[in-house]
C-alpha cells in the first residue's frame, strides 16, 4: 500500500511538472501592433509571427523599419548595417534578440537569438 501511495505521489508530481513545462513554453501569437512594439518589450515575441508573415521586413528600407518598429533597443551597438530589438519569450522570462541586417539601405536578414 505504501508503494502505491509513493507511486501516486510521483505520478502527481510528474503531471505537475509536465503541466508547468507546457504552460511555461506556451506562447499565444497575437497581431502585430506597431505602437505596442515601440512601447513595450512584453508582447513582442507573440507579435513577431504576425510581423514576419504580414509585414515582410525583407527588402524594406531602414527608414521604413524604424517607422514600423521604432528606435532599436541596443542604441550603444547601433551600426549602419544592423538594428537590434529585444523581446521576452514569455512575459518576465528569457530575452530574445532580433537583429535586422541591411545592405544598401535594404533589409537582407532578420533573425532571432536567445540569451
Amino acid at each position: 500500500m505504501r508503494l502505491i501511495r509513493k507511486m501516486n505521489g510521483w505520478f502527481i508530481a510528474g503531471i505537475c511538472v509536465a503541466l508547468w513545462l507546457v504552460y511555461d513554453h506556451m506562447v499565444i501569437p497575437m497581431p502585430f501592433i506597431s505602437d505596442w512594439w515601440k512601447n513595450s518589450m512584453e508582447y513582442r515575441y507573440q507579435m513577431r509571427w504576425d510581423l514576419e508573415s504580414r509585414h515582410h521586413l525583407m527588402g524594406k528600407t531602414k527608414a521604413a523599419v524604424l517607422s514600423l518598429l521604432g528606435p532599436p533597443d541596443d542604441t550603444a551597438g547601433v551600426h549602419q548595417e544592423w538594428l537590434e530589438y529585444r523581446t521576452r519569450n514569455i512575459p518576465g522570462t528569457s530575452v530574445t534578440r532580433y537583429d535586422i541586417r541591411f545592405e544598401n539601405d535594404k533589409v537582407v536578414e532578420f533573425e532571432g537569438h536567445s540569451h
